[in-house]
């Protein structure tokens, strides 16, 4: 879950904004110190001030050198700029380099906050599509091939448009996804905070095996319930399933964690 200092982060950003450096640096180190405080108890994703590239990769040397983060914690977007246009290949290839798990939780982008006639809520889940998408596009998920990647909320929309993706995507790209984009979305991992329902659970178990779908609940910024009610009445998985997205995955993605 990102942080409130996170959020701010996000709206207060602009290019080398000196404000999101110091706010990226206070998140970090503040939850650092947590995770020293209670061991065992927490994990550490660190923030990166991006939109600011140069930044963001001291920011990684830090979090990971100094901090000893468990992984990176990133938006969707920042600023109306997705993956394809954030000139972070630099940032993508030192997380490669250090094998990092990068968790994304969605934006609303500057774009469509405000739009007529809607409760905007539905960008936020547009959003992790957009950003998987823009993942595919530049060929980040292909070239960069040891970083795992979390989407939240069992991937918003990109559950149900991940086939639309995958036929539509463009022929004059096929360098991008040298394996195949269906190659590429079994890769990624997906919590299921704010998913408990069957049809997001459906569409999620046609893309990804078991072994890349994690609890998640949105706590605390939502109660347990929104998530956690129904989950025990999904008929698609078995005992040994909700095991391993309970925990057993987790474990995995993060050894250090293990009970």
């Amino acid at each position: 879950m990102l942080s409130p200092v996170q959020r701010v982060v996000m709206d207060s950003m602009s290019d080398k904004s000196e404000r999101a450096k110091n706010l990226t640096r206070q998140n970090n180190e503040y939850n650092a110190q947590l995770v020293k405080d209670y061991p065992g108890r927490f994990g550490h994703f660190a923030a990166l001030p991006l939109p600011d590239p140069d930044s963001s990769l001291k920011e990684i040397a830090y979090a990971y050198d100094t901090l000893k983060a468990d992984g990176i914690a990133l938006w969707t977007s920042y600023l109306d700029k997705w993956w394809a246009i954030l000139r972070f290949g630099p940032a993508y290839e030192e997380l490669n380099r250090r094998n990092a798990i990068v968790f994304y939780h969605p934006a609303r982008p500057l774009c469509c906050r405000n739009l007529p006639g809607q409760s905007g809520i539905l960008e936020f889940d547009i959003d992790t599509a957009r950003a998987i998408d823009s993942l595919l596009w530049n060929g980040t998920l292909s070239k960069f091939p040891n970083v795992r990647h979390i989407f939240s909320h069992a991937g918003g929309a990109f559950s149900v448009l991940a086939a639309r993706i995958e036929d539509d995507f463009p022929k004059n790209r096929a360098d991008k996804v040298p394996n195949g984009v269906d190659y590429e979305f079994k890769k990624l991992y997906f919590d299921i905070a704010h998913a408990a329902k069957s049809p997001a659970l459906d569409a999620l178990e046609d893309i990804v095996p078991v072994s890349q779908i994690l609890y998640g609940s949105d706590v605390p910024l939502r109660n347990y319930d929104l998530t956690d009610t129904g989950l025990d009445a999904y008929p698609g998985f078995s005992e040994s399933d909700w095991r391993a997205i309970n925990r057993g995955n987790a474990e995995r993605l993060f050894p250090r964690l293990k009970a």
